[in-house]
Order: structure tokens, then sequence, then C-alpha cells
């Protein structure tokens, strides 16, 4: 499990950005392994009720919050999909359910 903005640390809060470059450091590391990796770059945690839907892309244009529980969903999902493999994921709550916003 990465983050978002990894890519862009500048965007982020100042406390963030030090965490955000090391996130992207153990990306690269990753995506330049040998290994079947997969990315799972959420935004912003929170408590709140899961919702079972999400936005998905490789990048999203905006950041958004995410509850924890429906976090846990995507990354069950992710496992099952094989064509998740080598492949970086965003997602943020929003109006696709999981498994669909996956599938793109």
């Amino acid at each position: 499990v990465s983050a978002m903005r990894t890519r862009q640390p500048e965007q982020a809060p100042e406390t963030l950005r030090h965490y955000l470059r090391c996130k992207a450091q153990a990306d690269e590391y990753l995506q330049k392994s040998s290994l079947q990796w997969t990315i799972a770059a959420p935004g912003r945690l929170n408590n709140d009720t899961p919702c079972g839907t999400i936005q998905a892309a490789e990048t999203l244009a905006e950041v958004g919050e995410i509850p924890r529980a429906d976090v846990a969903h995507v990354l069950a999902e992710m496992l099952a999909l094989d064509h998740t493999i080598r492949r970086r994921i965003e997602f943020i709550t929003g109006d696709t359910p999981i498994r669909d916003a996956l599938q793109k």
C-alpha cells in the first residue's frame, strides 16, 4: 500500500513530503523488481462507514478521502484481478462499485 501524491510530493502539505518521497522510493524499487506487484495508492484515509464505491485510475486528477474499510475491500479485489499486476492504481471514494472501477 502506497499513497496518492507520491509522484508530486511538493503538492502535499510540508509535513507529509518526506513520507511521500520515501513511499515513492519504495514504489520505484518494487516496480524495478521481478516480483508480481500491484501498488495500491489510496487517498486520505478516514473512519467513515464504507460505501463500496470508488473512483480509480493510474493517476487521479483530484485528491480525496476513502474509508479504511473500503481500502481493505479494494486490496482484496486487487488480489483477485490478474490485470492489476504490475500496475499502480490511485483510488478515492467515488460512484463506481469497487470491482467495476478496477476493471477499467
